[in-house]
């Protein structure tokens, strides 16, 4: 490989047959192959030749690539800058399984922004706990089949599996189910319950974990616990990681929450 060429690969903490790929090729030519996975990428920089047989399609940044399962086809760069991007390798019945069918897909490339930013979300979340990689993975998913593959998602009764979804997320916070353990003890898919959770408390699951933790936190830090260990106490890997979300949430920092407790404090002694 060129120096200034790089592969990263690396299996997806919700599933360990999903492949998650992030490189550069420059000079790399691929030959003609097939997966036994869909493939779905996203074009960060550069562009790229796509052949499928005689048809040639090109790519570039910010195009959204994808490919069916067993599809024969080639990849080069169309000029010397090369091609950066990120793909996953996302197996036939993990489709199946999360959302309820595994159709073909009618396009292969698509310039789709909110395709192409749900992918982008799943791959930064493939870093935070698993419900939430989960979720934004499955997310993205649900663009892409029900924008390209016709799949709608099964229907669940909405509210009795998104409460019962909510009190094992509430009870379990510090190490939390995926989205797909979670589904799959509720009997149900990733997608049915991702959409009965939004339509039941207007947020997906791993955005209502995130807020249940942030008022737990406050909860403790009301009663004198430091900022780090409110924020192992509730789960969130450190204190940065609390203030990230915090702010997110209330617009404010931990530490600007604790002195207006202090404050009030002071004030009723």
């Amino acid at each position: 490989m060129a120096a200034d060429e790089f592969v990263h690969y690396r299996w997806h903490p919700c599933s360990p047959e999903l492949g998650v790929l992030r490189a550069r090729y420059r000079r790399h030519v691929f030959g003609r192959h097939a997966h036994s996975t869909y493939t779905i990428g996203v074009i960060e920089h550069g562009s790229e030749e796509l052949s499928y047989g005689d048809d040639r399609e090109y790519v570039g940044a910010g195009d959204v690539v994808l490919i069916n399962p067993e599809t024969v086809h080639t990849g080069r760069a169309m000029t010397g800058e090369g091609w950066t991007y990120h793909a996953f390798y996302v197996p036939v019945e993990f489709v199946r399984s999360s959302l309820g069918g595994a159709p073909a897909l009618t396009r292969r490339i698509v310039d789709d922004p909110v395709v192409r930013n749900a992918l982008r979300a799943a791959v930064r979340a493939m870093d935070e706990n698993a419900c939430t990689a989960d979720t934004l993975l499955c997310t993205a998913l649900a663009h892409v089949f029900g924008r390209y593959g016709g799949l709608p998602g099964e229907q669940v009764p909405a509210r009795p599996v998104a409460a019962a979804a909510r009190d094992i997320l509430s009870d379990e916070h510090l190490a939390p189910p995926s989205l797909g353990e979670l589904a799959e003890l509720l009997g149900t898919t990733r997608f049915a319950l991702l959409r009965a959770f939004r339509a039941t408390y207007g947020l997906p699951p791993h955005a209502y974990l995130t807020q249940y933790r942030v008022r737990k936190a406050c909860t403790l830090i009301r009663r004198g616990a430091d900022l780090a260990g409110a924020a192992t106490a509730v789960g969130f890997v450190d204190q940065a990681h609390l203030s990230r979300h915090f702010r997110k949430t209330l617009g404010i920092t931990p530490g600007q929450y604790r002195r207006a407790v202090q404050e009030r404090t002071r004030s009723a002694g």
